[in-house]
């Protein structure tokens, strides 16, 4: 539903990671707020919390990711490969900057 993904890369510290949220129903029909974090290129460890309507989800999800994004974690409209990310962080002109400059 309201897939959003924020990337904190900085390789003079080896530093790279992802955070994703997520609002999808369960078998139920409830709405859980999914959370999935880890390295870049990894799959990450996943948290899913249900929650009683979607206004509920959708404040978590704007809590966490505002959370993250105090925390250096940037927002990327420009979907790409994990691969992708990792070698634009080391070249001057990438899809990497343009996420770390809010582009």
């Amino acid at each position: 539903m309201n897939d959003i993904t924020l990337y904190k890369t900085d390789p003079a510290k080896n530093l790279f990671r992802f955070y994703r949220l997520d609002i999808q129903t369960d078998l139920f029909g409830n709405p859980c707020l999914i959370r999935q974090w880890g390295r870049i290129g990894r799959a990450g460890q996943t948290k899913i919390t249900p929650h009683a309507t979607l206004e509920a989800a959708e404040r978590e999800l704007a809590k966490y990711q505002r959370l993250k994004s105090r925390k250096g974690y940037n927002l990327c409209n420009q979907p790409a490969s994990p691969l992708a990310i990792i070698s634009a962080c080391f070249s001057t002109v990438s899809v990497a900057s343009n996420c770390m400059s809010g582009g």
